[in-house]
């Protein structure tokens, strides 16, 4: 009996060490669960700012992804970083952001809501909390200019963000559900003409579209 004991012991040691084991989850290492530009640090008491000569400290501070060396915050109110040297680079009340919505409220456009957009971003500059792009400069919407259509031909109007398949006598009958291009900026034609011929050009009534020639 006593020579059974201490092997009992042992494969009831065993089972548990592999139960225990077999519990434990994969983990993986916390800067996956950082953002761009991001580390995981266990404490970052000062963090570099944007337009600021001195770091910005706080009185404590707490594990979390922190700013990585050699970046900045792009303002006290954002949490994205950006190299040192894109500082300033968006000009004044313009910020740089790791994921910019590709359709910005403009002058043209900032009085229209809910205006349809592609869902997805990029690394570049955006405007701000109230204000909106104009000739790629960020302005109060009071700053706009009255005629803020730019110079376009005929039937057309000037748009920052435009979209890249815009209707055309090839495509108004059968019009694409959603185009997943980058915007442009440029002329676009009024409603309800469309261009004549691809993306650009003179803008038509459809009724004056020339007959397909097949």
């Amino acid at each position: 009996m006593l020579k059974g004991r201490p092997l009992k012991f042992v494969l009831i040691l065993e089972s548990c060490l592999m139960l225990v084991t077999a519990q434990m989850p994969t983990v993986s290492h916390p800067d996956d669960y950082c953002e761009p530009n991001k580390k995981y640090y266990q404490c970052m008491p000062c963090t570099k700012v944007c337009g600021k000569a001195e770091p910005v400290c706080q009185t404590s501070c707490r594990p979390a992804c922190y700013c990585k060396p050699g970046y900045v915050l792009t303002s006290l109110t954002s949490d994205t970083c950006i190299l040192e040297s894109q500082c300033g680079t968006c000009g004044p009340n313009g910020r740089f952001d790791n994921c910019s919505p590709p359709c910005q409220a403009t002058c043209a456009n900032y009085l229209q809501r809910n205006q349809p957009c592609a869902m997805m971003c990029s690394p570049s500059c955006i405007c701000n909390s109230g204000y909106v792009l104009h000739k790629g400069t960020c302005i109060l919407p009071t700053q706009c200019p009255t005629n803020s259509q730019e110079s376009c031909p005929a039937n057309q109007v000037w748009k920052e963000y435009g979209t890249a398949c815009p209707l055309n006598c090839q495509n108004f009958e059968n019009p694409p559900e959603m185009c997943m291009m980058v915007c442009k900026t440029g002329c676009f034609c009024k409603g309800p003409y469309v261009f004549q011929n691809g993306t650009s050009g003179p803008c038509v009534l459809p009724r004056h579209c020339p007959p397909c020639r097949g």
